[in-house]
């Protein structure tokens, strides 16, 4: 990060409770994005998605995690304009099923996170 002129902050014990260090630093800083709300992180991970579609331009479906959902929005960003037909599944960690107790509910629903796998926990921001 220092070669950019970033800094790092370290705080909480999951990403909710870092998030929530974040949303002060938000109140400070004249600039700060959540991963999952920033359209410019969006459509740069879209690319990867445009790529897969230049190497198989006959897809027809692709599985994908549940994390913070930037990578999901970006598959439909990027795949459904192209392919509309193509079935983009997401895929949640049974140990971190807000994500999906959110969607089988209707509502934003949130569940003890009890997985380290990074892009697979869900837990609504």
């Amino acid at each position: 990060m220092k070669p950019v002129l970033g800094w790092l902050i370290e705080a909480g014990r999951s990403f909710e409770e870092a998030l929530r260090r974040v949303e002060v630093l938000c109140q400070e800083e004249p600039y700060c994005a959540h991963p999952a709300n920033e359209p410019h992180l969006i459509n740069g991970v879209g690319t990867e998605f445009l790529e897969i579609q230049q190497s198989w331009p006959d897809l027809e479906a692709i599985f994908m995690p549940i994390g913070a959902d930037s990578e999901v929005a970006a598959a439909v960003t990027a795949l459904k304009p192209t392919n509309p037909g193509v079935e983009i599944f997401a895929l949640q960690a049974e140990s971190s099923p807000a994500a999906y107790l959110s969607w089988r509910g209707g509502g934003i629903k949130t569940a003890a996170n009890e997985t380290f796998a990074g892009g697979a926990h869900g837990n609504p921001l």
